[in-house]
């Protein structure tokens, strides 16, 4: 599946669903150079944010053609400097693997190291004004723990009624390395973890390696590492509180699998560049 295109076919159908009259927010926090979900909220009508402490230039004119905040900082779990990593993939830079944290899989001994603007989510949200969001997505190469675990000292009305993030990358679950590592993945689970205890009743699963999305159903699983499977290489979570949708009307093909979750299949033409440009 390519997990991104994917996600982009769905996201207009969910923000309907979610929040037909647009009350609420859009935040993309870590935007990167490619794959702007920002530009898919915008498109919609909602007011969007766009957080990339790293704006690239492409990334600078979209926001000014099409009136989305530009946030020039990294949300995590302090306000003050933090230290950005810049991300390395077969000897060349690649902005879109860069981490706050130094031992990343996309962080080398040939990473620069750029110091930018931190700031909490609450601080955030206060210093935009954001009252409400409607959808909030994460990719921040392994710092989504340090967003995610303030939702529990969160008011209950900024909580997010969609939550995504990334998981994985560079590896397959199998070998227990990259975002695999016991490090990173312990911090997806816990991810996962706390945002049941915050409310969120179901996720969806988006995997490379699988044909579809995956619907469960979190009350019925006992352990939160069977959502991923050995041969997982890198996906997004999407979770939500209230299942406001029928699974048939994506438009995807579905069939229940048992009673803990469903299973949505869908033929995605597969292009030969992994890297979905929108």
């Amino acid at each position: 599946m390519d997990v991104e295109k994917s996600i982009f076919e769905i996201i207009p159908f969910l923000l309907k669903k979610y929040d037909e009259h647009k009350n609420g927010a859009t935040i993309d926090i870590g935007v990167g150079t490619f794959n702007f979900y920002c530009r898919v909220f915008s498109d919609e009508g909602f007011t969007t944010f766009a957080v990339e402490p790293l704006p690239s230039e492409n990334l600078k004119m979209l926001v000014a053609e099409n009136g989305i905040h530009l946030v020039t900082a990294c949300i995590s779990n302090f306000n003050g400097k933090a230290k950005i990593y810049t991300g390395q993939w077969q000897g060349n830079q690649l902005s879109d693997l860069s981490s706050m944290h130094k031992t990343w899989w996309g962080v080398t001994e040939q990473s620069n190291v750029m110091e930018v603007d931190s700031i909490k989510l609450e601080t955030f949200f206060s210093e935009y004004d954001i009252q409400n969001i409607t959808y909030l997505k994460i990719d921040t190469e392994g710092s989504e723990w340090e967003i995610i675990s303030q939702f529990m000292e969160l008011d209950s009305k900024y909580l997010p009624e969609i939550v995504e993030f990334e998981y994985g990358g560079g590896a397959t679950n199998r070998e227990q390395k990259a975002g695999w590592s016991p490090e990173y993945f312990s911090k997806t689970i816990n991810c996962i973890s706390i945002l049941k205890q915050c409310g969120y009743k179901y996720v969806l699963v988006f995997d490379s390696e699988e044909k579809g999305p995956i619907l469960y159903t979190l009350k019925f699983l006992k352990d939160l590492k069977k959502l991923f499977k050995e041969s997982y290489i890198y996906g997004d979570v999407i979770l939500f509180k209230e299942k406001k949708f029928n699974l048939r009307k994506l438009n995807l093909k579905f069939r229940e699998k048992d009673s803990t979750f469903a299973v949505i299949k869908r033929s995605v033409t597969r292009i030969k560049n992994k890297l979905f440009l929108w």
